[in-house]
Formats: structure tokens, sequence, C-alpha cells
């Protein structure tokens, strides 16, 4: 019972420390892309390693030095004074009334969030260009008004940019875009958060009929059906809608004019499939004029032609190819990537022969749904084209096909001969998920190739092959390990990762006496997921190595096991000459069941030596019975020096919920320091009792957002296990039921009468 209990805690403990840890999820930074050459930068000025420099062409960008190397973040742009975003969160109407009133997001809330991890991945108060892309985030939109000229990074690519947040801000930037997401940014500047308001029901007036999530809109806002002027315009989308179902097309077509006039698209779309030839005549003659006339405007409002396989609306697609902005033919082609038919590919074969690079970019993307016996003449013109970027992204596509083995291998086969790497690693593409022997054959060979790009390569297909589960997969890793460069065969051993097979065994102990230290503390790791005899035996032997590093890879595997010279070992490490080694030595004790596991636990949390095995201290305390457990707690709030490790050490009292504890709890919820306070409420969840929930109340109440923010939580959480346990659904009526009970009422009140109503006004 007591190990179930103490595996249930450590499961619960990782889940906490990943919900709420600022540290444990830091990483260094990770920025792909090309190395960049300083000199060819003006260097305007730099915090530390990171750089605001301009490029040749004048533009403002973000360069980090990483070791010796420089690397682009970004480049700058402007959010000019005025710009509105918005942010979405959760919040009782008395919340959204003190944010409101606050008309500034609070500096203390922005400071935590930038040391917390956002999208992709930094910290910082998110907020989007787009009044409803996170919508469902919460039910308060709070509108956020740029109150002078802000700088903002537009990252090149994914990465941790959470280390240098301190230095993008002494450079005077204000916010980072989302690369996954290019109207969101994080905002790490509280003076560019200095004017917002909560969005009230009539600020609706004008956009709800253009928004693309209507029913989440008045899910969020159902006060829009007391406004007349908002009530009409839901009524009048409503008639609209129905008359898309209607068998006569001059209806159909009124239908497609008012969505057209409110750019609503997805309902815009599904009127123009449904339009008659003659109708949809009169729809492209007007796209057309308008292309002529405005591209501008003809590109707002061509989207009804994106999902027409009609082959009259090639009319369309003919003329923008021609047109003399690149912006319309690229457009064009983009549109053409969601038809299969033989027609569009004459167009296509017109984008590939453009001199513009962006243009002949966005012809190789629109052959990603074609059949490759269609596609290979395009593909290739883009691997022999005079752009690195085009032949790039030609055989990233041919990466990105599926193929027939019949129609394929045989051209692999003649383009891995080629003397061209970029056509080569198209033929490895091909061959990378087919299950044949020829497909083997040109991999092995792929693995043997002269260059290590093209070794490269191959070796990162290889997870294709463990995915298929092909009988060639271990074949292949053992030559990728046998590479002549080191950083290859630290890739081939990382395809082993928990694969505990006996042809992975082998592999593996052979790559523990590679002469390079990375790929042998790769295969070390490898081999803790097979902690068997000889494993233990190599492991054990390693201990003697002069490395430390290798030394304290093999500690970290025997701890792990149930040996009786485990414990031993342990306490033997203590008194290796490397704190490494001595530091997983006592983060091994301090896990182990034994008369001395308190003790080791308080050695490692007085020690700043061992700062690192604080964390698993933490561990530990959690899986002590009770009584132990919360004694520990107070030894660790009382003695540490680290406001976030104290956190986790009261939140943690989750797990052994007793008067003693609540007791504890209780003091503490009386603090001044906003992160005891805070850890408290969640804490509290366990207790369903009066004196319990006037104090999660009291935090709904206290002066810090978080601490109101985790007592929501808690009494949610309360809520939530309340209403389960007695079976017994909640019966006030939420924003939803309010608007559909509304919703419904106004269609059963006689169709008819709508009809009338809106054909009145609207249909003049």
């Amino acid at each position: 019972m007591a190990v179930f209990r103490s595996l249930k805690a450590s499961l619960l403990f990782l889940v906490l420390m990943a919900a709420f840890s600022t540290t444990a999820w830091a990483m260094d930074i990770n920025l792909p892309g090309p190395v960049v050459a300083v000199q060819d930068y003006k260097v305007l000025k730099n915090s530390n390693d990171v750089f605001l420099a301009k490029n040749k062409d004048g533009r403002e960008v973000v360069l980090v030095k990483i070791g010796s190397d420089y690397k682009q973040l970004g480049m700058i742009g402007k959010f000019r004074r005025g710009t509105e975003l918005y942010h979405w969160g959760e919040g009782t109407p008395e919340q959204a009334a003190s944010w409101d009133k606050a008309g500034r997001i609070d500096p203390t809330l922005l400071a935590r969030l930038k040391k917390e991890h956002g999208g992709a991945i930094g910290g910082g108060f998110y907020a989007s260009l787009n009044n409803i892309d996170s919508i469902n985030y919460g039910n308060v939109q709070i509108v956020i008004e740029m109150p002078k000229d802000v700088k903002a990074l537009v990252k090149t690519a994914d990465t941790s940019w959470y280390q240098v947040i301190p230095d993008l801000e002494k450079l005077g930037i204000s916010a980072i875009q989302h690369s996954s997401a290019p109207t969101w940014f994080n905002f790490i500047d509280a003076e560019a958060l200095t004017k917002e308001h909560v969005t009230k029901p009539r600020e609706w007036k004008n956009t709800w009929e253009k928004s693309e999530q209507k029913s989440n809109v008045l899910e969020k806002f159902p006060e829009i059906f007391e406004d007349p002027s908002l009530r009409l315009q839901v009524v009048r989308y409503l008639h609209f809608w129905k008359m898309l179902g209607s068998a006569d097309g001059n209806t159909v077509f009124e239908a497609y004019k008012y969505f057209n006039h409110i750019q609503d698209t997805q309902a815009k779309n599904i009127a123009f499939q449904r339009l008659g030839s003659q109708h949809r005549q009169v729809v492209i003659r007007d796209a057309i004029q308008t292309l002529k006339k405005s591209p501008e405007t003809f590109l707002k409002t061509e989207s009804a032609f994106s999902g027409s396989q009609a082959q009259d609306v090639l009319q369309v697609y003919e003329e923008m190819i021609k047109h003399s902005k690149p912006s319309v033919r690229r457009r064009a082609l983009e549109l053409l990537g969601n038809r299969q038919d033989l027609a569009s590919l004459k167009i296509i074969k017109l984008g590939f022969a453009d001199q513009n690079q962006e243009v002949r970019m966005a012809a190789l993307k629109s052959l990603n749904s074609r059949e490759f016996k269609y596609a290979r003449p395009y593909i290739e013109k883009g691997l022999h084209d005079s752009s690195p970027e085009v032949v790039k992204a030609t055989w990233e596509l041919v990466k990105a096909m599926t193929y027939k083995t019949s129609e394929t291998i045989v051209y692999a086969q003649q383009r891995m001969k080629s003397s061209d790497i970029n056509i080569r690693k198209s033929a490895l593409a091909i061959a990378a998920p087919i299950d044949s022997p020829e497909a083997t054959a040109l991999l092995i060979q792929a693995l043997r190739d002269t260059d290590p790009e093209m070794r490269r390569e191959a070796i990162d297909s290889l997870m294709i092959r463990k995915f298929r589960k092909t009988a060639d997969f271990y074949q292949l890793v053992e030559i990728a390990t046998q590479d002549s460069t080191p950083t290859n065969r630290l890739i081939a051993l990382s395809r082993l990762r928990r694969d505990s097979s006996p042809t992975s065994f082998k592999i593996n102990i052979a790559a523990v006496h590679d002469p390079d230290k990375s790929v042998v503390l790769q295969a070390m790791g490898n081999l803790k997921d097979d902690l068997s005899e000889e494993t233990l035996r190599l492991f054990k032997s390693l201990l003697n190595n002069p490395d430390p590093e290798i030394r304290e890879k093999a500690l970290s595997g025997i701890r792990l096991s149930s040996g009786p010279d485990v414990y031993e070992i342990l306490q033997n490490s203590l008194r290796d000459p490397s704190e490494l080694v001595q530091g997983e030595a006592l983060e091994g004790l301090m896990l182990k069941e034994h008369p001395q596991q308190i003790e080791y636990i308080k050695m490692a949390l007085n020690s700043e030596a061992f700062k690192e095995a604080h964390m698993t201290a933490l561990q530990a305390i959690v899986q002590l019975e009770a009584p132990a457990s919360l004694e520990m707690t107070k030894f660790l709030v009382n003695s540490s020096t680290e406001t976030e490790l104290k956190g986790h050490a009261i939140q943690n009292l989750y797990n052994i919920p007793s008067p003693e504890v609540f007791q504890y709890l209780k003091e503490l919820s009386t603090s001044s320091n906003t992160v005891f306070r805070e850890r408290v409420m969640f804490a509290l969840t366990p207790y369903n009792t009066p004196e319990a929930l006037q104090i999660i109340h009291n935090g709904l109440n206290d002066s810090d957002f978080s601490v109101r923010h985790f007592a929501k939580q808690a009494l949610e959480r309360i809520n939530a296990k309340t209403a389960q346990a007695t079976s017994a659904p909640h019966t006030e009526p939420t924003a939803l039921t309010k608007y559909n009970d509304r919703f419904n009422g106004y269609r059963i009140k006689a169709d008819d009468m709508l009809s009338r109503m809106c054909s009145k006004v609207f249909l003049k």
C-alpha cells in the first residue's frame, strides 16, 4: 500500500511540476537556421549576447550570439499608436468590472507571466490582432490599445526566447510574435499595456455579422439579444442562412450577395457551391472586373473560389496568373492547391516559369495533393531551379507526398545516382516510406554517401522506418552508428530511445565503447530503459571511468534498480571527487526508503552545492508518510531561500489532507508572501468544509491577481468534485443555455414573420 501511495504521489508531483514550475521547463536558447556573418550587419546596440542591428536592406533585426556564432532571432516590426489587440481570459463579472476599471494590465501579473513559458516558446501577456481567434480561451475579452508606437519582434522560427526577455526589453522591444500563430504576440513591456478596457456587448454592433465565430460570440455575449439593432443582425443572418437551402437559384444568389457583403467566408463558400452556372458566371465576371480595377479589393473577396472544383472558375485563375502583381499570381497558385483536375496543371506550369521566386514556391506547394505521376515533370523543374530556396522546397515537397511503389522506386534509383545532393535527397525522400528490398538498398546507399549532409538526411529518415516497423530498421541503424561523423552517430542512436529489443541492446552496448563522449552518453541513456543484469554490470564498471559525466550517467541508471548493493554504491558515490556524481548519489539516496532518508533530504536542502537536487528533495518529501511529509514541508518553508521551491512544497500538501495540514495551510493563508497564498488555494482543494471555503472566498478578493486566479480554480475543482459525488447536475443556466433558449425562441416564433420582416427591410 505504501509503495502504491508513493508511486501515486510521484506521478501527481510530476503533473504539478509540469503545470506550475517556472524552473523545470527552462532551456538554453535553441535557434535553428544558418549562421550569419555579423560584419554584414550594422550593430545599433546590444544587451549581453543579444544585438539590435540593421541588415543590408536597412531593416532592423535581432541577432543572438551563441558560442562564437551569430544567428538571426527575427526582424523588427512596429505597432502604431492606437492599434488594438485582443486578449480573452476567464473571469467573473466582478473581476471583469475591476479589470475594466483598472484600465491597464497589472504589472505584477506581467512580471510573473514573463517568468513562465508561453507559446513557441516564451513568457509574457498574450494578445492577438484578431479579435476572435482566441475566443475559446475565456469568457471576457480585453481590448488593448497601443498608447504609443511599439516595437515587436517578428520571429523567423520557433525557438526558446525565454532567457533573452530581459535583453529584448533593454533593446526597446515590447512584444514577440508567436511563429505558430502570426496574429498572436507576447507582450513583455508593461508600458505597452497601460490602455485597456473590457469589451461591452454593444461593441459588436458593427462587427458581429463579419465575425468568423458568430455562435461563440453570442455564447459569450448573450446580452446581444437585448439590443434591438444587434438582435436584428442575428435575425437577418439566420434568414439568409435559411435561404441557402432554397431550390430557387435567385434566392441562393441573393444569399450569396449578402454573405459576400459581410465577408463571411464560410457561408460565402457554401453559397458559391450552390450557385447555378448562370449566377456563377455573373460572380466570375464581376470578380475578373474587380481584379482588373483593384487587385487589392479582389484579394479580399476571392475566397469564394477556393473550394470550388467547377471548370468555369479556371477563368479567374487564368486571369490571376497573367496579372502584373506577383501577389495575385501567387494567390492563384495557392487556391489551385485545392483542385485535382488536369486542366489546372496548365496554370501551375505557368507558375513554374514565373520570374518571381515566391510565385514559383507557390506553384510547388500547389502540387502537394497531386498524384506523383502528374507532379513529376514539375518536380524536375523545381529540382533544377536557379533559386536554392526553390530547390530545397522541392525536395521537402517530395518528402511530404504519397507514393505508389511501382511507379516511383525506379525513379528514385535513377535520381540517387545524381551528383546533385538535392536530387539525391528527393530520391531518398521517395524511398524512405517504402518497405521493399529496393528501398532498403537505396537507404543503405544514402547512409554510405560521401556527403555527411546526405548521410544525416538518411539518418533522419530512419524515424519513418521505425514508425512503420520495417524489417530493415535495425540493420539501417547499425550502419548509421558506424558513420564517421560523431553527430550522425549520436542522432542514429537517438532513434533507439525507449527501444528495449535485443538488437537495440546489442547496438547500444557496442556504442558505449565509442570514442566520442556524447555518443557514449546517448547509448547509456538508451540502456537505462533496459536495466538487465548485463546493463547493471556495465554501469558498475563505468563508475571507475575518469570522466565524471560518464560516472554520473552510470549512477543515474544504477539508482533506478533495486539490487541489494545499490544503497551502498550510492553512499560510496557521495565521496566521489565530482560534485556532479555526488549530486546524483544524493538524489538517489533521497528517494530510497531507509532510516537516513530524511537526513539526506535535509542535506540536499541545506547545501548550495546541491541546488540542482532541490526539486528531487521535493519529490522525496511527497513520498514520505503524511506526518513526516508535513514536518519536512515546514522545514523546507522555514529554511529555504527559494520562494518558488517553498511554493511547490506548500502546493504538494494537496496530497496529504488532514486536520494538521489544514491548520498549517490556514496559517499560511494570511502570509504576506503572494506565492504562499496562491499555493494554499490549490492545496485547500480536498477540503470541502465551511472554514476552507471561507479561506478560498477570501482568496477571490485578494489584492493579487494570481491568488484570485488560484482561488477561482480551487472553487471550480471543489464544485466539480461535489457535482460528481452527488451526480446532481448544475442547474444554474449557463450563457450557452441562455443563448440557445433565446435562439430557439426566435426560430420557433414563426419563420414566416422573420421572412416578412427581413425581406421588407433588407431585400429591397
